[in-house]
């Protein structure tokens, strides 16, 4: 984090976790640990400390907002994790692995689009 904003994020009595934290939390769900895989082979060193808010898990996203969300994740490996034979991604199935993400802390955590959602994380 950087610039006037960061520094007044840093002053304010907020706790904070890193990406790191949050990936170490255990998950018996095979398509988040491909995801966690995913997330290893595909991120640049230095990522496990990124810092986000701690409650990033309580964090909720507005409804009319989780149809916009981006996650800083590969797609089209997010996709073949979540459906390995799929050609094609329709609506319904899009929604269905943004659910799952947003159900995860981690998921969360890597959300980068819209940009104000992004800030508040």
């Amino acid at each position: 984090m950087r610039g006037v904003f960061s520094v007044f994020l840093l002053q304010m009595d907020i706790s904070w976790t890193s990406l790191g934290n949050l990936f170490d939390i255990p998950t018996s769900d095979a398509f988040l640990t491909t995801v966690k895989k995913i997330i290893l082979d595909s991120f640049p060193d230095g990522w496990r400390e990124w810092r986000v808010i701690s409650s990033v898990a309580e964090f909720s996203i507005p409804p009319n907002q989780r149809n916009k969300v981006r996650f800083a994740i590969p797609s089209v490996r997010l996709v073949k994790a979540h459906e390995p034979a799929l050609d094609y991604l329709s609506e319904r199935r899009s929604r269905a692995i943004k659910e799952r993400l947003l159900s995860w802390p981690l998921g969360k955590a890597l959300i980068f689009s819209p940009s104000q959602i992004s800030i508040e994380i």
